[in-house]
């Protein structure tokens, strides 16, 4: 989609993001080298100021695309998916970052069990609290504590007393910490089942839902943004039912068949018998190797014998199982 940009205009940006910030770790591994040697050593230079403001113009525009896509799929699966973004640092990341810095606070001076808990405290409030213009580790790294103050609402006095306790911590990886967009989606549960919609919170859905709402988005989001490569997936049918996987699953699959190839491992016989398979391959193992028994598709005897066999027990079983609906099958060609 040319309006979003997603493809050739993504990448670029991409490049540039992944080239600063190689740059700006490695001239900050330098910097922290000289740091340990002498006090008086530069707390930023024109190289890192030029490369963090490239990076940081980047990463801008990264999130700029991340919101214009979200906000493109939610028109896309407006009655079957929801998504929902929230800009932040997530705790699993910024936790190991506060604990290392006060740990190597602690070991450097006289750092007492109430300053650790006060830092603590305010160090985990700022990492919670973020804006497209945060960048606390490059701030305290460079000691840029007036920056620091007025991109946090803090008190000037308190940015310096972090700056000068913390620039020395923050390690060469930290100082490339950005917030981004977490992405979370709600789920239509009554979607293919009745016209009243119901969306329910990925975290309140079953395991079989949750895989719903992700192949909605590798299936048709994905390919409405103009993703064109062959897509494989193993056993999709797994924690669905056969009636999902049929009237909805199968759906998908023909809708997007046009414009993509889709590979699908599978044990279910309304996908590739439903789907209209192009091509099944029956695969056969002795347990060390694998190998195609047969290909082609359902229209080939051998092909139908083998998927009758595989996917439905063979012909006795699935004709035994008709008679229980009440329905009685016949060959119509042996």
């Amino acid at each position: 989609l040319s309006d979003l940009k997603f493809g050739v205009d993504f990448l670029k940006v991409y490049e540039i993001l992944s080239r600063c910030e190689r740059n700006i770790i490695e001239h900050c591994r330098d910097l922290a080298k000289e740091r340990k040697f002498d006090n008086n050593a530069d707390l930023t230079t024109d190289y890192l100021e030029e490369n963090f403001k490239e990076y940081f113009k980047a990463h801008k525009k990264l999130l700029e695309f991340h919101k214009e896509t979200i906000e493109h799929l939610n028109s896309i699966l407006s009655n079957k998916l929801r998504l929902s973004y929230e800009l932040c640092i997530p705790y699993r990341i910024y936790k190991d970052i506060i604990e290392d810095w006060i740990e190597e606070q602690r070991h450097s001076s006289n750092f007492t069990y109430e300053e650790q808990l006060k830092h603590k405290r305010l160090l985990t409030n700022l990492f919670k609290n973020v804006s497209e213009n945060w960048a606390l580790p490059f701030y305290i790294f460079t000691h840029k504590y007036k920056a620091l103050a007025e991109s946090t609402c803090i008190p000037l006095d308190i940015a310096k007393d972090l700056c000068t306790s913390y620039y020395k911590k923050v390690s060469p990886v930290d100082v490339v910490k950005l917030p981004y967009y977490l992405t979370e989606f709600k789920l239509n549960v009554n979607h293919g089942i009745s016209n009243k919609q119901f969306f329910v919170q990925r975290s309140k859905l079953s395991f079989g839902q949750k895989a719903v709402g992700m192949l909605l988005l590798i299936l048709q989001g994905a390919t409405e943004l103009g993703e064109k490569r062959p897509l494989l997936i193993d056993q999709p049918e797994d924690d669905l039912d056969n009636s999902f996987v049929y009237h909805s699953l199968v759906r998908e699959f023909h809708s997007i068949k046009p414009r993509r190839q889709l590979i699908i491992a599978t044990h279910n016989p309304n996908i590739p018998i439903g789907g209209d398979s192009e091509n099944i391959l029956v695969l056969k193992s002795d347990g060390e190797h694998g190998w195609i028994d047969c290909s082609g598709t359902i229209d080939n005897n051998a092909v139908s014998e083998k998927v009758l066999q595989i996917l439905e027990g063979d012909f006795d079983a699935f004709a035994r199982r008709a008679e229980k609906y009440g329905f009685k099958l016949e060959r119509q060609n042996s």
